[in-house]
């Protein structure tokens, strides 16, 4: 019999925002367990450092192709 074969999946990878986050944390809260609240909190902070990694790619890749939004300093003697 072949073992089955299986594929690492962890939720943090799936939390893209804030409400994302929120709805999850307050879930794994219903079910009363402080160990998966533990655990969903882990996630969460893990969450946030991928989004806000990826909201720091995307400014970097804004800055260098000058797309996204300009601003202009005029200075007035």
């Amino acid at each position: 019999m072949d073992t089955p074969k299986f594929t690492d999946w962890h939720s943090y990878d799936y939390l893209e925002n804030e409400e994302d986050i929120r709805l999850y944390l307050e879930a794994c809260a219903e079910i009363g367990d402080p160990e998966l609240m533990k655990a969903a909190r882990e996630d969460a902070a893990k969450a946030r450092g991928i989004i806000s990694k990826r909201r720091g790619a995307s400014f970097e890749s804004e800055r260098e192709t000058g797309s996204g939004a300009s601003l202009e300093v005029s200075a007035k003697s």
